[in-house]
């Protein structure tokens, strides 16, 4: 076997590895938003449908993984914690992987398809004004993006490197229970 063979079986293996981690803390996510009175928006889905085309080969591999959750407490409300290693459709590019939280507003009676929560998870990577130290950013989606739904009324993300939140505690601290009490106050 070449040296480049046994290099891409490493690769991979360290794939694997990572992703292990990251259903650990994904899980971890979900523990804590349940504890906060949170539910998975879809079972156990953690990441894009992706592509199995060989027109888009850099589909086949998911760029982004995620926990949707709804509360009946805080109605009209998504919420979402994301690890984004990279975009898809290749219009940002990310110097490391980051975690985010962040929830999308959705007008009442409006019926958001799971193509735009797919999406909306990973927007902090669309924020102007985004940083990953951890400042809130929010938008109108209907003013600041160019392809949106009327259904969408704000959006709210912040973010960290993913070397940030390197423990249960840091996700609990950073991500979870901040998440939670930044919903609780922007609906104040």
């Amino acid at each position: 076997m070449s040296k480049q063979s046994k290099n891409i079986v490493a690769a991979f293996d360290q794939l694997k590895s990572f992703l292990h981690e990251l259903a650990r803390l994904l899980s971890n996510a979900d523990s804590l938003m349940k504890r906060a009175g949170w539910q998975p928006y879809w079972g156990v889905c953690a990441t894009n449908h992706g592509s199995t085309s060989m027109k888009n080969p850099h589909k086949w591999l998911p760029w982004y993984f995620f926990r949707a959750y709804q509360s009946s407490d805080v109605p009209g409300i998504i919420a979402f914690v994301s690890v984004i290693v990279g975009d898809p459709e290749e219009e940002m590019t990310l110097d490391e992987a980051i975690i985010t939280g962040g929830w999308v507003e959705y007008a009442k009676g409006s019926d958001l398809t799971n193509e735009w929560v797919y999406s909306i998870v990973r927007a902090h990577i669309w924020m102007t004004d985004r940083n990953e130290q951890g400042t809130l950013c929010t938008c109108d989606p209907r003013k600041e993006w160019d392809e949106t739904t009327d259904a969408l009324r704000s959006v709210s993300t912040f973010g960290y490197s993913l070397d940030e939140v390197a423990s249960a505690n840091d996700l609990k601290e950073k991500i979870d229970q901040r998440l939670v009490r930044e919903i609780r106050n922007a609906r104040e």
